[in-house]
């Protein structure tokens, strides 16, 4: 049964839409107190912080409303956090947070408007976001529970474009979710765990679309729109080369990535004759 990675992959859905279902109950009832709930996170993440730096020089320890966090905490940017943030960066973890909470990399902005920024990632934090990508998940998949047989296209960047001082990674918060995935959850991606390595966005939309375009049913999940219209522009610029490749089942020699990066992905190809000329009417048209 492990071997068979449709049976794998239809228990896998059955579970999945059974927890979707419980986690798509527990939000409704969320949604029905919204402000309490709200109130409550807010007030949760102050309490948790109250005795780092940062807490007990704006006296997080009297906040008891969110009338008491305004008046502790006005509107601030990056820059008013920054000195904190580096010294988190420089191994002083409780400069920002409390108790024992643990870290595991700063996720970098785009650096759209200046130099990067660096979000620290913490347990508390991770747990948060992996939520928060659930939620939207569980609700896509009672919408359309067909997509339980799908495999998910979504792309990966590296958790380590460079080091902080104390030794952390800093890089992709998706870099490091895919390393977190178990080894069964893994099968229902179309990317290799090695393709996190390949740092050329054109590489990378070349590998994912020769992936992707073997599978029945496709899920394609980004938290950017641009990447959506990236790998359109891809497909259709490249839709030759594509084709032959799937015909080939095989990585064509002109792609260049790291050896164990082509080996991965390369494991996951089979030649197909009667797809590639099903791509080929379709580009026909």
């Amino acid at each position: 049964m492990a071997d068979d990675p449709h049976l794998l992959q239809s228990l896998l859905g059955h579970l999945v839409f059974w927890e979707a279902r419980r986690m798509g109950r527990r939000f409704r009832r969320a949604l029905e107190h919204a402000q309490a709930v709200q109130q409550r996170t807010l007030l949760d993440k102050v309490r948790r912080n109250a005795s780092s730096r940062y807490g007990r020089e704006r006296s997080f320890a009297a906040i008891r409303s969110v009338d008491d966090f305004r008046r502790a905490l006005p509107i601030s940017t990056y820059a008013d956090v920054e000195p904190y943030i580096d010294q988190v960066r420089s191994g002083d973890v409780g400069a920002m947070f409390g108790g024992r909470q643990k870290l595991h990399m700063f996720a970098m902005t785009s650096g759209t408007t200046s130099r990067p920024k660096y979000i620290p990632v913490t347990d508390c934090f991770l747990q948060e976001y992996r939520r928060g990508w659930m939620t939207w998940g569980v609700h896509a998949y009672l919408q359309y529970p067909e997509a339980l047989q799908g495999s998910i296209l979504q792309l990966v960047s590296a958790i380590d474009d460079e080091y902080s001082p104390s030794g952390l990674p800093c890089g992709a918060m998706s870099g490091l979710t895919a390393q977190m995935q178990r080894g069964a959850l893994r099968r229902v991606y179309v990317l290799p765990g090695e393709a996190v390595k390949l740092k050329d966005t054109a590489t990378k939309y070349y590998v994912a679309l020769l992936l992707a375009l073997g599978r029945r049913v496709l899920i394609v999940a980004s938290a950017n729109p641009s990447t959506l219209l990236g790998l359109s522009r891809a497909l259709d610029e490249r839709s030759e080369e594509l084709i032959r490749d799937v015909r080939d089942g095989r990585l064509s020699a002109s792609v260049d990535v790291p050896g164990d990066v082509r080996r991965a992905v390369e494991a996951r190809l089979r030649p197909d004759p009667q797809r590639a000329i099903r791509l080929e009417a379709a580009r026909a048209a």
